[in-house]
């Protein structure tokens, strides 16, 4: 690996670790609601609703 990646990689483990320690604060910090995670899911795996009963959750699961 050439050494300026790998200096930079060390770096980067050791802001993590402080981050981690709560001795340094992360430059950034995504925040996601539950809407936006359904909107995500459904994208990503194409099913848009999750069951709320029983019978919805065969229909769901494909069960006869």
């Amino acid at each position: 690996m050439d050494k300026k990646l790998f200096g930079d990689l060390l770096e980067s483990m050791q802001q993590h670790n402080e981050i981690i320690a709560g001795t340094r604060k992360a430059a950034r910090a995504t925040k996601v609601d539950a809407q936006s995670i359904k909107e995500l899911r459904a994208k990503v795996t194409g099913v848009r609703n999750e069951p709320n009963t029983a019978r919805d959750k065969d229909k769901f699961l494909n069960i006869q």
